[in-house]
């Protein structure tokens, strides 16, 4: 897990050309997993701009724990209780099982083939479009 300060935004304008009329929610969360560690992006609606969080966490369940406390710091005001945010994650292998019964809330489960890809794929450009994904409702709840 990085050292900076967790809530501190990476970026405060609409990050990638995101145009923000195609958000439908005010928050998304995109979930990059692998058997070591998970990826994570949070967009966040703030007026007219969107500001975007990053961090990397563990598969150790006590980092699972605390990824979901960092997701809930983010995005409580959007909230009605702690087991009501979504998030939408890639079904890689069964890394995701875990991570899923760790963060509860509502899943949006992608396969990885149909999620689509970034062009340069890289795990934080695949956090950033699942967290697009998520923000734009292109997923149904899992």
């Amino acid at each position: 897990m990085s050292n900076r300060n967790l809530l501190q935004p990476e970026n405060e304008s609409p990050p990638d050309g995101i145009d923000i009329d195609q958000c439908v929610d005010n928050y998304g969360v995109g979930i990059d997993t692998h058997s070591k560690f998970i990826q994570v992006c949070v967009l966040q609606r703030t007026g007219s701009k969107l500001v975007r969080f990053e961090n990397t966490f563990t598969t150790c369940y006590d980092d699972l724990l605390t990824a979901r406390d960092w997701i809930i710091a983010i995005v409580s005001a959007h909230l009605n209780g702690n087991d009501d945010f979504h998030y939408t994650i890639e079904s890689t292998g069964t890394y995701h099982f875990p991570i899923i019964r760790a963060l509860q809330g509502v899943p949006r489960v992608v396969n990885p083939l149909i999620a689509g890809c970034a062009r340069r794929k890289t795990d934080t450009l695949d956090a950033r479009l699942l967290s697009y994904h998520d923000i734009t409702g292109l997923w149904k709840d899992s």
